[in-house]
């Protein structure tokens, strides 16, 4: 099955679909990102987790381009490299970080922005 982020009535909503014979992958990251990227804009935080191939890269292109933040496990964690690799190497992703601090860190983010009224407020550590 396939997972993308729609829109009806004003309210985002998720799309679940069969595979169409042209998807190389299923469930697909691309088709997702490609989904939130349209949807959400600048509102999206993504992260890509530990994969085998570039499944992802090109929708973290458009995550990027729609002012999104994309959020990387690093190599130190990931089991394959191979998506979290890819994501970075397609633009200036947000945060790469171990699989350990995903998590908090992100929690951290988002409770940073939704206090300040401001989205996205959370800016990277440096």
């Amino acid at each position: 099955e396939q997972l993308e982020l729609g829109e009806r009535g004003g309210q985002h909503v998720t799309i679940v679909s069969r595979p169409l014979p042209t998807d190389a992958f299923a469930p697909s990251a691309d088709k997702l990102f490609f989904s939130v990227a349209k949807v959400a804009k600048s509102m999206a935080r993504a992260v890509v987790l530990t994969g085998m191939g570039n499944d992802g890269a090109q929708g973290v292109k458009a995550l990027l381009a729609a002012g999104a933040e994309v959020w990387v496990e690093s190599q130190e964690t990931a089991v394959v490299f191979g998506m979290p690799e890819a994501a970075i190497s397609n633009g200036p992703v947000t945060r790469v970080l171990p699989l350990y601090a995903l998590g908090p860190e992100l929690a951290q983010a988002i409770q940073i922005s939704r206090g300040s009224g401001n989205h996205p407020a959370f800016k990277p550590k440096k």
